[in-house]
């Protein structure tokens, strides 16, 4: 059965209260995940790897949100209730500030894996309390989504094993 066809068919049995076996009534629990980077290519690279996790995954969905520019972060981001379970930072952006204007507090260090390719900005992330760091290598792009996504299943077992998820 295609993608297409096993949600459909997922969503009706939910919404008919018949869900049963693998699909039980109980929503998958989505992992949210914000991604502050303004270069498309590292874009491109992660979210592939965030799709091909969800595509293994049978415990929870990813929902991504990518913003490549402060103002957004400052406009959007920490105006919002909106919660993200996991933080993806860059530092630099194209309209010349720093994704570093996010409210690190309000979201939680522990939420925020920092991946600069500036070891400077790791620095600084990590001097605000960031504790996850992944150097960003545009020469070995795919290793360095590889190793982020490592990253969110290690951080995903976790709280699947405090009873979290």
């Amino acid at each position: 059965m295609d993608r297409n066809k096993e949600i459909e068919n997922r969503l009706h049995d939910f919404y008919a209260g018949k869900a049963e076996g693998k699909y039980n009534a109980k929503p998958m629990y989505t992992l949210r995940i914000l991604i502050l980077e303004d270069d498309l290519r590292t874009v491109s690279f992660l979210t592939n790897r965030l799709g091909q996790l969800e595509e293994k995954s049978k415990d929870f969905d990813i929902a991504v949100t990518v913003l490549s520019e402060y103002t957004q972060v400052e406009e959007y981001i920490n105006n919002t209730q909106m919660d993200f379970d996991i933080i993806l930072l860059d530092r630099d952006c194209k309209s010349c500030g720093s994704f570093h204007i996010l409210d690190f507090e309000k979201f939680g260090v522990e939420k925020i894996i920092s991946i600069s390719a500036i070891p400077e900005w790791n620095e600084e992330a990590k001097k605000r309390g960031v504790t996850k760091i992944i150097h960003k290598d545009h020469d070995h792009i795919e290793n360095f989504a590889n190793q982020v996504v490592e990253e969110i299943v290690k951080i995903n077992l976790k709280k699947a094993f405090a009873g979290e998820l």
